[in-house]
This record gives structure tokens, C-alpha cells and sequence, in this order.
């Protein structure tokens, strides 16, 4: 039972792992985004020869731009969310299994009192028994 709980935190913790991942590529895929959007809207404002056409284009992409950035950033919220569940599902699966391994150990001491007791009862029946032959055998002698 302790294995089942083990490998269910394990596959957990593999699945927190990947959803970081996600998360952190998500991240770089807006800050991307941002940045090359950036980048080309500095390159454009130090042109000197822009006719109305080239800034109407320009303009459009910006908007195209802008428009992907919102949804890489929405995509970085979705991550996030899943890896949030996930961070829960995780501690959840883990509060499982050291329960698991509490109850364990917990059966384990029990076992080991009994079993204590009953060598303790052992001994203390064989000493007495010893003794009873001792004085049995010295009332013969008198």
C-alpha cells in the first residue's frame, strides 16, 4: 500500500516538474514577443524615410504583435493555473503518503511492544517456573 502511495507522489511530483517547465517556456515565449516587438518598434522610430504607407503597415503590425503577446500572456496565466493544481495534487499525494508511513510506523511500535511484552511474560513464567523447581527440589532435601 505504501509503494501505490510512493509511485502516486512520484508520477505527482514528475507531473509539478513538467508544468514548471511549461510555464517557464510560456514565460520566454512572451518575454520574446515582447522584446522583438520592442526591438522593431525602436528600429522603426530611428528611420527617417517612412511614407504613410510604411507606417500604416507598421502599424498593423504592431497590432498583429500585440495581439499574439495577449495571447502568449494568456497562455502564461493557463500555465501557471495548471501548474498551481498541480502544486496542490502534489501536496496533497505527499500529505497521503507520510500518513501512510506514519500509520506504518505507528503499527510498527505496536508490534514491537507486544512483542516485547509477551518476551518480558516469557521470561518472567520461566524464572518463576526455575524458581518453583528450586524450592520444590530444596523442600525434597528437608
Amino acid at each position: 500500500m505504501l509503494d501505490w502511495y510512493d509511485r502516486r507522489y512520484k508520477i505527482e511530483s514528475d507531473s509539478l516538474q513538467n508544468c514548471i517547465e511549461r510555464v517557464v517556456q510560456a514565460q520566454r515565449k512572451w518575454v520574446s514577443s515582447k522584446d522583438a516587438r520592442a526591438q522593431q518598434e525602436a528600429q522603426s522610430r530611428q528611420l527617417q524615410n517612412l511614407s504613410g504607407l510604411d507606417l500604416a503597415a507598421l502599424e498593423k503590425w504592431r497590432v498583429v504583435a500585440i495581439a499574439k503577446e495577449a495571447r502568449l500572456q494568456t497562455l502564461v496565466h493557463a500555465a501557471e493555473r495548471e501548474r498551481d493544481d498541480q502544486r496542490l495534487r502534489t501536496t496533497e499525494a505527499q500529505r497521503k503518503l507520510r500518513l501512510v508511513e506514519r500509520l506504518r510506523d505507528r503499527k510498527r511500535s505496536e508490534s514491537d511492544y507486544i512483542l516485547t511484552k509477551q518476551l518480558e511474560e516469557l521470561a518472567n513464567d520461566s524464572h518463576l517456573a526455575a524458581f518453583s523447581r528450586q524450592l520444590a527440589a530444596s523442600r525434597q532435601d528437608v
